[in-house]
């Protein structure tokens, strides 16, 4: 009898890698997630965090990324340099680039590290949202490619249709998923720090050219934490929380009951510079400094993602600068909140 090896899931056949030797690794662009002008931005960042996971000499698991759009990264193979530029002993600093023909296309730099149990505390309260089930699922268009590879339901700030108007703010709450579902991992939740859309899109209530300058990625939840993900239990009826009180229902069953505990959620911030030619006219930019936090309904393997943007202008003629902060779960500083259950990052 013959075994058949089912194919990976398009997430990893996106991130895989091949060691090339002396801390570089070689990859290939993946038409599943293609952007308007290259590859989705979050593919991308979560493939410079793969390369750090693969290399021999990696301390411990993630705690930060930043990830720099330096040019635009052509369809086919490119190379991923990664080097440690610093070890501690708790701690570890990297420098990585992503090349294609000897002309770098992406830098980054990553914080790696071992977790200590220490004391720690949050003010973050998960956002009051519908279930996921009394939350319809929305669509991108379907040129953008990448879209495909996640249910995401829009609660508020979902992608403007085609006739509407401009938006007070540019907070977007949303559901979101791999789709086909895979277990959570740091490469995935690095992939969905980008999943937003240009605020501009949604202040403006229309397409506009737009892309991501630089982006940040903080994470609060170690290895263990995310591997508890898919193994929660779930009652009849919402438990107390040992965390931080935050109790949601999914769509699993367990006999009659539908409610899971969010017993140990997943924390997770991002902050994201853009560019944006807002025309008509002479080309103004303006930058949006977003911050986002996550939490993880495991039994779903759904996310509930609320975030928050600071939007600046260098164009004369629009309003003072706006400082838009959306639901609870905004962050208004890129530092780092440590976990409910005690771990800190």
């Amino acid at each position: 009898m013959t075994r058949t090896i089912a194919p990976p899931h398009p997430f990893d056949a996106a991130v895989e890698l091949t060691p090339a030797g002396d801390g570089r690794f070689s990859g290939h662009t993946s038409p599943a997630y293609a952007n308007m002008v290259g590859p989705f931005g979050g593919i991308t960042a979560a493939t410079l965090l793969r390369a750090v996971q693969q290399h021999q000499d990696r301390l411990g698991d993630p705690l930060s990324l930043t990830v720099n759009y330096a040019g635009p990264i052509a369809e086919g193979a490119f190379e991923i340099s990664a080097r440690p530029v610093r070890t501690n002993r708790s701690t570890q600093h990297w420098a990585l680039e992503l090349s294609q023909d000897g002309v770098v296309a992406t830098t980054a730099t990553a914080v790696f590290g071992t977790r200590r149990e220490t004391w720690s505390s949050t003010e973050i309260a998960r956002p009051d949202v519908p279930a996921v089930d009394d939350v319809e699922a929305g669509a991108f268009p379907e040129f953008i490619a990448w879209s495909r590879n996640y249910e995401m339901r829009f609660v508020e700030g979902g992608i403007p249709a085609t006739e509407a108007v401009e938006h007070p703010d540019t907070v977007s709450t949303l559901w979101v998923r791999d789709a086909p579902a895979r277990p959570l991992d740091f490469a995935a939740l690095t992939a969905m720090s980008d999943v937003f859309f240009p605020r501009i899109f949604l202040r403006r209530g229309q397409f506009m050219p737009a892309g991501t300058v630089s982006m940040t990625v903080y994470f609060h939840a170690d290895a263990e934490v995310l591997a508890e993900q898919g193994r929660m239990s779930c009652s009849a009826r919402p438990v107390p929380s040992r965390s931080a009180g935050a109790i949601s229902t999914s769509p699993r069953s367990c006999g009659d009951a539908t409610a899971s505990c969010w017993r140990r959620p997943i924390s997770w911030s991002t902050s994201r510079t853009e560019a944006t030619d807002a025309g008509p006219g002479p080309a103004s930019v303006r930058f949006s400094a977003h911050h986002a936090r996550v939490r993880c309904s495991a039994s779903a393997r759904f996310f509930s993602v609320s975030s928050c943007f600071r939007i600046m202008t260098r164009s004369p003629s629009a309003s003072a600068r706006a400082t838009i902060h959306g639901a609870p779960q905004c962050i208004r500083t890129t530092r780092r909140v440590p976990l409910p259950s005690g771990r800190t990052a």
